[in-house]
């Protein structure tokens, strides 16, 4: 029940493999004409999903909200080698748990209630012996991948990993069958308590010293409250039908392209955290980790929120290409439009940010951070071409165009560790993997849409390009203007110090309020006067898109947006 994630997070609600796997279609009235039963029946459902969305949404910003504390202070907690670690084995874990579920779980919701008296037995048990497959395939690795690494630690962290993987069985199980029900609020209730209570124990754990297995025991606790709390909400007990083994064949050929596209995903969010943990220390890989995650924290909250939006509404006009061309492309320059500054700007305030928050601890971080920033809107786009993939039920392009996308990065990445084994060769790869290979990918599946490269470069480059030049003017008046903003820095530090001194802080406090005082006033000077430039350049130079990211904005936002802007909603 976990929200569905990029990669493994410094943060417990997200570390289970199913984070990667796609989100299945949602339900609309005309899914499954036997449900409009009577008047008002297909009302009463669209309602149902819009309170839904409204309800994923709430969750979304909320784990993600708990996952960036978490995230923040892990990074004062953790060493380097021991993010390093983590890094490394949940990559290889990931690879072992490509079959997890057997792909099975999400046959649930797209059979409906229907089939659900024949398959969930099937499919319960299905999915344990894929689970049970896995875990033993994880214990195997363990003490081999300890040997190669040289490190013990590998040993329980992935023997926890393969603990973890066969408990969180029921839960997805349930998480399935209250999708199916379109019981998208209790869904949300039952992830948001699991994200609260695997937060803290991550915390808790990391505190008390567990070092990378703080990683682990979230999951194995969440896992069993996720699957309790299912069974509370369903009172279903699938472990009780029977297996019915004749009827295993069919349910895997019908999802082994969702196996295909998880071994996809695996790839694109994990692979480069195993290419370049074969070669380089773990301190880089560590350092490399956090780099990434930092940007993702992003990407996440726009890929999968614009994912699970967007599928209803592009597949409702799968019979009309016409009008599924333009929402693509209005879709596609909206995005753009929002994350190239929630990107890009990460890398103008980067190094502001880490001395604020870390003191100068994760200070190597900062040139793969801004690499990756710097076109991480390239690899947020591709969500639009994928969804509309997903809508039109081509699993079989979206998974391999994903797979692709997976095998590139971690070639790369590869590529990147063999030039220099360190986390900013591999931040300058998986930069120029997100331009080349993520955007060549997202060209292709927008030509899927009979939509022409220069078409969809267009909607993407002009935003993009403004990000990038605004960025550009602000680093280079910080650069020539050093001597000024240091003195303004000392100042401010001096007077935060001082502040927290009065307060009653002790001298090392009081000096670290300070450094944090310092760089909270640049992190701020550098975010306004970026985000100053981009929305000039974009109300100046690219006034149609502007105009489509307000017509899709939310009803409520739209006449702020446009009084902000000056400008009408297309």
């Amino acid at each position: 029940m976990s929200d569905h994630a990029s990669g493994p997070q410094m943060v417990g609600e997200q570390t289970e493999v199913d984070s990667v796997a796609p989100v299945p279609k949602v339900a609309t009235p005309s899914d499954d004409p036997s449900e409009a039963i009577g008047a008002g029946a297909e009302a009463g459902m669209a309602s149902r999903v819009k309170r839904g969305v409204a309800w994923f949404l709430s969750n979304l910003l909320l784990s993600r909200g708990l996952s960036f504390i978490a995230f923040l202070v892990l990074g004062l907690i953790l060493n380097k080698d021991e993010v390093g670690v983590w890094a490394t084995a949940f990559a290889l874990s990931v690879f072992a748990q490509i079959f997890k579920d057997g792909g099975v779980v999400y046959l649930i919701p797209q059979r409906g209630e229907r089939e659900y008296e024949r398959i969930i037995g099937p499919v319960y048990w299905m999915a344990m012996a894929f689970n049970l497959g896995v875990a033993g395939v994880l214990l195997a690795m363990a003490f081999p991948a300890a040997a190669y690494f040289g490190n013990p630690m590998y040993v329980p962290v992935l023997a926890g990993i393969a603990i973890a993987v066969p408990l969180a069985t029921p839960a997805t199980v349930f998480t399935a069958t209250l999708q199916m029900r379109l019981r998208f609020a209790t869904v949300s209730r039952i992830s948001i308590a699991s994200s609260v209570l695997r937060n803290v124990t991550l915390v808790a754990g990391a505190a008390a010293g567990l070092g990378p297995l703080c990683f682990v025991v979230p999951m194995i606790v969440g896992a069993v409250f996720e699957s309790i709390a299912g069974y509370v909400a369903t009172r279903e007990s699938p472990w009780r039908r029977g297996p019915a083994f004749s009827r295993w064949p069919e349910l895997f050929g019908a999802s082994k392209w969702l196996i295909v596209t998880v071994l996809a995903y695996a790839g694109f969010n994990q692979g480069g955290y195993l290419a370049l943990g074969l070669i380089a220390h773990e301190e880089e890989v560590g350092v490399f980790f956090v780099a990434y995650q930092l940007v993702l924290q992003v990407d996440t909250m726009l890929n999968f929120g614009v994912g699970f939006v967007l599928m209803g509404a592009f597949a409702r006009i799968n019979d009309d290409p016409a009008r599924q061309q333009a929402a693509a492309m209005r879709s596609a320059r909206a995005l753009a439009i929002v994350a190239a500054p929630a990107t890009i700007g990460l890398a103008v305030v980067f190094q502001p940010f880490e001395r604020m928050v870390w003191g100068g601890k994760w200070a190597d971080a900062a040139p793969a951070a801004m690499v990756i920033a710097l076109f991480c809107t390239w690899r947020i786009v591709f969500a639009i071409p994928a969804t509309a993939a997903q809508a039109r039920g081509q699993w079989r392009f979206y998974a391999l165009t994903t797979l692709a996308g997976g095998l590139g990065i971690m070639l790369a990445m590869l590529a990147g560790a063999l030039v220099s084994p360190t986390a900013t060769s591999a931040g300058v790869a998986m930069g120029l993997s997100m331009l080349v290979v993520i955007g060549g990918l997202y060209v292709l599946g927008m030509s899927r849409l009979n939509i022409t490269a220069s078409r969809s470069v267009g909607a993407v480059l002009p935003p993009w390009l403004v990000g990038v030049a605004a960025a550009a003017c602000v680093l280079g008046a910080a650069r020539l203007a050093a001597p000024w903003l240091q003195g303004m820095e000392t100042t401010v530090q001096r007077l935060g110090a001082r502040a927290a001194a009065w307060a009653g802080a002790g001298p090392e406090l009081a000096g670290r309020a300070g450094v944090s005082a310092a760089a909270g006033s640049m992190l701020l000077l550098l975010g306004v006067a970026f985000g100053k430039l981009y929305l000039v350049g974009l109300r100046v130079l690219t006034p149609g898109a502007v105009r489509d990211a307000l017509a899709l904005a939310p009803a409520r936002l739209r006449p702020h947006a446009e009084r902000f802007l000056m400008m009408r909603a297309a």
